[in-house]
């Protein structure tokens, strides 16, 4: 009877470190960001509707937008 409490202490043990591994990552995560700069030419001038590719080196995820600025 002993062994099988010590096995079930032990499962709910790692369960639990599983749950707080788990739990740590999800925190972890936003569904939101911002980037902010400033595009130019080579003569300082913002051009009209450039695009700006970004990319999340560690996942290798990008996207690319267009800027605000009109021309």
């Amino acid at each position: 009877m002993k062994v099988n409490q010590f096995k079930n202490c032990i499962l709910l043990l790692l369960v639990a470190i599983c749950t707080l591994a788990v739990e740590n990552k999800a925190l972890a995560q936003s569904d939101t960001s911002s980037l902010f700069g400033t595009v130019t030419d080579t003569s300082g001038a913002a051009p009209p509707n450039a695009k700006a590719p970004v990319r999340n080196d560690e996942t290798h995820m990008g996207h690319t937008t267009h800027t605000n600025h009109g021309g």
